[in-house]
């Protein structure tokens, strides 16, 4: 059955078309403008002086990274001595203050015959 009033196109004008309808989005695209070398060596060194300041910020870094451990360690150092010390300071005063207790004891001893026993068990008369 044949439709009536309608034509069609010929094969090849429907390529045509279709041709010119797939080539039309290219139009669209601008050309990239030549680079010369010039500008190449211009990005080449500007992308070296980027990496080289990365470098120094990185140097940076460590070595302050570097100095605030080393004082960290520096402070846990101290901190440890000042604990031994003052443990020392702090045996000497418990150390003659027993002296003093066990003298006393002593003393006791001489006039109360149980203390004397006590001390004599344990060593210290």
């Amino acid at each position: 059955m044949k439709l009536k009033g309608r034509r069609r196109l010929p094969k090849s004008r429907r390529l045509w078309i279709l041709a010119f309808v797939w080539a039309v989005p290219a139009w669209g695209y601008e050309t990239a403008p030549r680079i010369t070398d010039r500008e190449i060596v211009e990005v080449l060194t500007e992308l070296k002086a980027g990496q080289q300041a990365i470098n120094q910020r990185i140097d940076d870094l460590r070595s302050t990274t570097l100095t605030l451990f080393s004082v960290l360690i520096g402070m846990m150092a101290a901190f440890v001595g000042f604990v031994l010390w003052d443990r020392r300071s702090m045996l000497k005063s418990v150390q003659s203050q027993m002296e003093g207790v066990l003298a006393a004891l002593r003393e006791l001893a001489k006039k109360d015959a149980q203390v004397a026993g006590i001390l004599r068990a344990y060593g210290l008369l």
